[in-house]
């Protein structure tokens, strides 16, 4: 699962300089509340420094814009999306990993419903701490698979934050 990639990294898995788009994690127009701020680009994420930083050299956090002071409350759905290698059987894949949000979140494999809940983050305190996640075996499809993450904003600050630790 080599299209896999933690947040705000590149092509090389390396870190994003601030207020790069990240090429992985997709934020579309349709899936961010009205009145986004000036510097967000629909339909990408950008990397991003913020007060409430985990310590990791792996990942980066993403927001819709690098100030993600001004976004503003409401559902905000990131998604990543890969595709089982040639001969990779479904029924024995699995994902692992640890990710943060603020101020909640839940994570969901290949559409946004209650069946396809793989985690949850409780809020409001979910950027300041690591919350590990596992998909299963049995819950991916041949071909093209879509990681979503639907991040909940409070207040004026949102992110979101995904280290992959295994893939197989």
């Amino acid at each position: 699962l080599d299209q896999l990639f933690n947040t705000g990294v590149d092509a090389s898995h390396n870190l994003l300089p601030n207020g790069a788009l990240d090429p992985h994690y997709a934020l579309p127009a349709s899936s961010v509340p009205s009145g986004m701020p000036g510097g967000y680009v629909p339909g990408f994420a950008k990397a991003t420094t913020t007060p409430w930083d985990l310590v990791s050299p792996w990942s980066k956090w993403i927001a819709p814009d690098v100030n993600s002071v001004l976004c503003p409350g409401g559902l905000y759905t990131y998604n990543t999306t890969f595709s089982l290698p040639t001969g990779a059987n479904p029924a024995t894949a699995s994902i692992s990993g640890r990710w943060a949000a603020d101020n909640g979140a839940w994570m969901y494999l290949n559409s946004v419903t209650p069946a396809n809940l793989v985690s949850t983050i409780p809020g409001p305190t979910g950027f300041a701490q690591w919350t590990v996640f596992t998909v299963p075996p049995g819950h991916f499809v041949p071909g093209a698979n879509t990681l979503f993450f639907v991040v909940t904003n409070r207040e004026i600050y949102t992110g979101l934050r995904v280290e992959f630790t295994k893939k197989s």
